[in-house]
């Protein structure tokens, strides 16, 4: 398309007539949408900071791993672990996070969709922007990577598919976990009056083999109270994790039989509305990390995605090595929730030792997402507690210098009874959230 531009004064003859001076110019052509027309493979937000890119509005010629053949049928063209493009709609399905980007490569809006209750569907892409939907590590990515206001580019460069990469530690994301193991003994396993509104995951310790089978303490307590019961109705239906640990100090939890262990965990979590489990075998310097994978994969394909977030694990001093190469091994295969270190096992602890464990886990590959803190205002070991406000002031530390924003509590009969662990709750949630 062309236009005439008028560059003169209209000069009128005695006869009526008039002329103009002008000139033909062409459209400036409008500026290409995102993503260019060619389809990029990666996306990025620095030189060290990227993502690679599965497609642009996949098919199943262009994105098969989007499509299987078998499986789960609703994928909408986003494969495992893949970031793809939408230029209309997120039309994957909720198991992931969108990121919206806008026709200048700002990210408007982030949604995680995983973590959401209940599922918001897929954002639209704005006029001429577009929508990243990631899964699995590609979400770990864009959750500690990406945020409102970010500037991304879309581009296309000549390299293989490399596996995304670990970002540099940075804030930002959607994602965070306030959680609180809670025991669960007839004895001290009062029922909370109230779960904090900040609470977003309870820990029930503990699970364990015994005469009857794998159960809670004092004969089922937890599964069996009708106060339990329906705290925990109330607590998944505004959206919270039910989590069961299972093992203990001194408690055995057998993992010879992965298949039926699995089965047997699966139950007990059904039982209680679980959607996760807490590794806590008091292994010393050794672990099952081979029988672990494939319990909490038979627990996975039993339960389901819409049914099962993962496992998780809070290591001690003891056993920390041992926990680490689990977790790792843990999430290559997609099946770790979140890990935490106990910062309470020892006298004294401080904030240096905590940044400590969590540079070892990342050093090991581990992304932010998947990495917390644990913390107790009452600590079974001597001088192991820490104040409120030092782990508050610890929690915002750690998100400040690595983007870590996962803390437990370890509670006591007395931290609820007080409103000690409501407090932390309400405390640490305002810097982690």
């Amino acid at each position: 398309m062309a236009r005439i531009e008028f560059t003169g004064p209209v000069d009128v003859a005695s006869d009526g007539t008039f002329t103009v001076s002008g000139r033909v110019v062409a459209d400036t052509p409008e500026p290409p949408p995102i993503p260019p027309a060619k389809a990029p493979n990666t996306l990025r937000v620095s030189e060290d900071v990227w993502c690679a890119l599965s497609g642009v509005d996949p098919t199943p010629d262009t994105n098969p791993a989007g499509f299987p053949p078998v499986g789960d049928a609703t994928m909408g063209g986003r494969g495992k672990d893949q970031a793809v493009v939408f230029t209309a709609r997120d039309a994957a399905n909720r198991w992931g996070t969108a990121v919206v980007v806008d026709a200048t490569g700002v990210v408007v809006e982030v949604v995680d969709r995983q973590t959401a209750n209940p599922d918001p569907g897929g954002p639209a892409a704005p006029k001429g922007g577009c929508v990243v939907s990631f899964h699995g590590t590609a979400r770990d990515w864009a959750l500690a990577s990406l945020r409102r206001g970010v500037r991304v580019r879309f581009t296309v460069e000549d390299r293989p598919t490399v596996p995304v990469p670990v970002p540099p530690p940075a804030g930002g994301g959607t994602d965070y976990s306030v959680a609180c193991y809670h025991l669960v003994y007839q004895s001290t396993g009062r029922v909370p009056a109230v779960l904090p509104a900040s609470l977003t995951e309870l820990r029930l310790a503990f699970a364990f083999d015994q005469p009857g089978g794998l159960d809670f303490a004092d004969g089922g307590f937890v599964r069996t109270s009708q106060a339990w019961k329906d705290t925990l109705s109330g607590f998944t239906g505004r959206g919270g994790v039910v989590n069961v640990s299972f093992g203990g100090a001194e408690n055995r939890f057998d993992v010879s039989d992965p298949a039926g262990s699995a089965r047997r965990v699966s139950a007990l979590l059904g039982a209680v509305g679980g959607s996760a489990f807490d590794w806590d075998i008091e292994v010393g310097s050794a672990f099952a990390t081979a029988q672990a994978v494939e319990v909490t994969r038979g627990v996975a394909a039993t339960l389901g995605a819409a049914g099962f977030r993962g496992a998780s694990m809070a290591p001690n001093g003891n056993n920390h090595a041992a926990y680490l190469d689990a977790a790792v091994a843990l999430h290559k295969a997609g099946l770790l929730h979140w890990t935490g270190h106990q910062v309470y096992d020892y006298p004294g602890p401080t904030y240096e030792a905590l940044a400590g464990r969590l540079r070892e886990a990342l050093a090991r590959g581990l992304p932010p997402a998947v990495l917390g803190a644990g913390f107790a205002l009452q600590s079974p070991v001597r001088n192991g507690h820490w104040t409120l406000n030092a782990s508050v002031d610890a929690a915002r530390r750690m998100r400040a210098e690595f983007g870590v924003r996962r803390a437990f509590l370890w509670t006591e009969p007395g931290t609820w009874q007080s409103g000690a662990a409501a407090q932390w709750c309400d405390r640490v949630a305002e810097v982690l959230a």
